[in-house]
């Protein structure tokens, strides 16, 4: 089994290969395009790999400020399980109107400049959302 950090480099060299060797030599618009997909989904998966856990953390941390919650978790599955019940709930109060959505928006606002930070990294994140 791969570790998380020899998956990390060996995703990072595909897309590197897929950017420097195979597109450049595809003469076909279409597929060179579909390369370039596939290219940013393998430097997209990587980022995400490195960096999720430690968002999914700092989510924690800042979901159990707003909900009063313990989240304690000891690894990383259990805090990407314990993220997305919070978040459920974070939505539930939002709605509810338990919760104010100004109070949520720091965190949301947190919440996608993480996500951003490895599905588009070239997006500015020191840009105000609206």
């Amino acid at each position: 089994m791969t570790s998380g950090a020899d998956a990390n480099v060996l995703l990072q060299g595909l897309a590197v290969f897929l950017g420097e060797t195979v597109r450049p030599a595809i003469s076909d618009k279409g597929l060179a395009f579909r390369v370039r997909i596939a290219q940013h989904m393998a430097m997209s998966l990587a980022f995400e790999q490195q960096f999720a856990e430690g968002h999914d953390r700092a989510a924690l941390r800042r979901l159990s400020v707003l909900l009063f919650e313990d989240v304690t978790v000891s690894t990383a599955a259990q805090a990407k399980v314990r993220r997305v019940e919070l978040e459920a709930q974070l939505a539930a109060a939002i709605r509810d109107g338990t919760i104010s959505p100004d109070a949520a928006r720091p965190h949301i606002e947190q919440s996608l400049r993480d996500e951003l930070s490895f599905t588009n990294p070239a997006f500015d994140l020191r840009k105000d959302l609206p």
